[in-house]
């Protein structure tokens, strides 16, 4: 299979209902804490910078968003913070409607103001400046995946400067991605268990082969930390920072506009 052609839709159609599951066993669990690392750190950055304090309304949208463990994680959070606000909306958008029957069965979804959109990130349905966060949790490299099948830069920038459209001014991308690890000896290390262990995992549980195949090498392909945050500067954010988990492997890029 090569993976530089292969359509990530039909295959998350294959796989989403053991998605989470196969998620939890390729990572060890440390998907798990890397979500509430990021919330923290988002959360206790918006506190620090007054940020909850400066606006009137608030709305939060969490792209990609798979079976709904961010959001759901994100929206609790929040909203902890916006009590007072009169106004706040919390959307999760993905191009799988497999993935966002899944996220509603999540307890967030129960919860007021939050609403689901079937969207691809490169046609955003959202007024430019209208949206204070946008987040994307190890979801971020497949937007190099065209709706053919095919890796395309260009389509990555363009769904990135959709995203940059939508987020006011002040307002931020928050991303968490698998990246390369800066240290060789564990990068050597990583990309061994990606390829050969956690996935391998995940294809037997799952019986497809096909897309953690893809998925795999795909990690593998994907920006270091530095690279990716001059992607984000050439996109037009004007301070983005990043931190590392678990020696690399995982990199939160908080990018403001």
């Amino acid at each position: 299979m090569d993976y530089l052609k292969y359509n990530l839709k039909k295959g998350y159609r294959k796989i989403y209902s053991l998605y989470e599951l196969n998620n939890h066993l390729m990572t060890l669990g440390l998907d798990i804490y890397w979500r509430k690392k990021v919330t923290d750190i988002m959360n206790k950055h918006l506190i620090e910078t007054n940020y909850y304090n400066n606006i009137k309304k608030f709305v939060y949208c969490d792209f990609c968003i798979g079976t709904g463990e961010f959001f759901d994680e994100m929206v609790k959070r929040v909203k902890k913070n916006i009590d007072k606000l009169e106004k706040k909306l919390f959307v999760g958008l993905d191009f799988s409607f497999d993935m966002i029957s899944l996220a509603k069965l999540k307890k967030v979804y129960k919860e007021e103001n939050v609403f689901f959109i079937l969207a691809d990130v490169g046609l955003l349905p959202f007024r430019d400046e209208s949206v204070d966060i946008v987040s994307i949790s190890l979801g971020v490299r497949n937007l190099r995946n065209s709706n053919d099948g095919k890796k395309d830069e260009q389509i990555f920038i363009k769904r990135f400067k959709e995203i940059y459209r939508v987020i006011r001014l002040g307002g931020y991308f928050c991303g968490l991605e698998t990246s390369r690890p800066p240290n060789r000896i564990i990068r050597r290390i990583s990309d061994f268990f990606t390829m050969y262990i956690s996935t391998n995992i995940a294809k037997i549980v799952s019986g497809d082969f096909e897309t953690y195949t893809y998925l795999a090498k795909s990690m593998l392909d994907f920006y270091d930390a530095d690279n990716f945050k001059n992607f984000l500067l050439n996109i037009g954010f004007e301070k983005v920072n990043y931190y590392l988990f678990t020696f690399g492997v995982v990199a939160l890029h908080l990018a403001q506009k």
